[in-house]
C-alpha cells in the first residue's frame, strides 16, 4: 500500500486534498449540540471621576475595588478597564452561583471605607444575561 502512494505522489496528494475538502465542508455541516448557550453571572461595577487622571482613577478606585471583590467566594474572573473619567470592573461568576446572589454579595461589600475625591459618584448594577 504504501508503495503505491510512494510511486504515485501526485495520486496521493489529490487523495489527501479531497480527504480535507470533503472533511472541511461536512464539518461546516456539523451542527454544535454539544456546545450550549451559556449565560455567565455577570456584575459590573462602574465608577465615575470627572477631575481625575487615568493613573489616580486606576490606583486610588480600580485596584481597590478589585481587592475587596477578589474575597467574595465564587468569583471566577474579574477583569476591568480604566480611561479617563471612568471606571470599570467586571466580575464574572462560576456558573452554580445565582446572579441575584452574586449581585448583593457585591453590593454587600464595602469597597471604599473613606473617600477623599470630591465629585466622586459610585453606581453598582449588573448585568443579567
Amino acid at each position: 500500500m504504501y508503495k503505491l502512494a510512494i510511486s504515485r505522489p501526485i495520486t496521493t496528494l489529490m487523495f489527501v486534498f479531497a480527504l480535507v475538502f470533503f472533511g472541511y465542508t461536512q464539518m461546516q455541516k456539523m451542527p454544535i449540540a454539544f456546545l450550549p448557550n451559556v449565560d455567565y453571572p455577570v456584575v459590573s461595577i462602574v465608577t465615575t471621576y470627572d477631575q481625575g487622571s487615568t493613573e489616580i482613577i486606576e490606583s486610588k478606585i480600580t485596584d481597590k475595588i478589585e481587592e475587596a471583590i477578589s474575597g467574595i467566594s465564587g468569583i471566577d474572573i474579574i477583569r476591568s478597564d480604566t480611561s479617563k473619567n471612568q471606571s470599570i470592573v467586571i466580575a464574572q461568576f462560576e456558573l452554580s452561583k445565582p446572579v441575584e446572589e452574586a449581585a448583593n454579595d457585591v453590593r454587600d461589600k464595602p469597597i471604599i471605607r473613606s473617600l477623599s475625591l470630591v465629585n466622586f459618584i459610585a453606581s453598582f448594577g449588573a448585568w443579567f444575561t
